[in-house]
């Protein structure tokens, strides 16, 4: 799986009248990917949407503060894609591991929203940055909750899982395993995660091959 580059259109000509806040986020997105967080200035970012010097003061106080909107819509974006994944599956075991997959994609494919969300290098964030985090959170959480999980385990795995898929994003974004890799060795992680809790989850039939 290949890393798509941050989309273009929203630099420079992306800004219009009353999308100034977007066109200045679609900006840090694209700054981060290519710089990391602390990379770049506000200066840089309002270059790179095109617009005046002073235009970002409109809504952020800060460099800090466009790299926590930006953490924001990563996190919102996220959730969207963890239910898209898993939108019509009526097995919890299943959306679980598609969750996986589709943790895997975000990172590669959105690497700006990515490090803002997990890399700002912020000492703190604000609360909607929180607050959009837990609810991507939650969703990890209601598969969890779908398996059978007892309430008070609930937050336990689903942080054992994150860590386990946050960690394999680092190495397959590193070169060190491939995507296909990652997936199989993080399935078979959260399948051990699971039984050791209690909790059953089917059985791998293992492939064939005819001669």
């Amino acid at each position: 799986m290949r890393c798509r580059p941050p989309h273009a259109q929203f630099v420079r000509h992306g800004y219009h009248h009353g999308n100034l806040r977007e066109a200045l986020i679609a900006a840090a997105r694209r700054l981060i990917a290519e710089h990391g967080p602390q990379g770049f200035t506000l200066n840089e970012a309002s270059r790179t949407a095109g617009v005046s010097p002073s235009a970002p003061y409109r809504h952020f106080r800060d460099r800090n503060a466009l790299i926590e909107a930006t953490a924001e819509e990563g996190f919102n974006l996220f959730r969207d894609r963890l239910l898209a994944a898993t939108a019509g599956v009526a097995s919890p075991y299943e959306a679980l591991h598609r969750m996986g997959a589709a943790y895997y994609a975000f990172a590669l494919d959105e690497p700006g929203f990515y490090q803002a969300m997990f890399s700002s290098g912020l000492p703190a964030v604000g609360t909607s940055v929180t607050q959009a985090g837990d609810r991507a959170f939650a969703v990890l959480e209601d598969a969890v909750r779908g398996l059978g999980a007892k309430e008070h385990q609930v937050r336990e795995l689903s942080i054992k899982i994150w860590a386990f898929t946050h960690g394999m994003t680092g190495l397959i974004a590193a070169g060190s395993v491939s995507a296909m890799e990652a997936g199989r060795l993080a399935g078979d992680a959260v399948d051990a995660m699971l039984r050791d809790s209690g909790i059953s989850v089917p059985t791998k039939v293992a492939a064939t091959s005819e001669s």
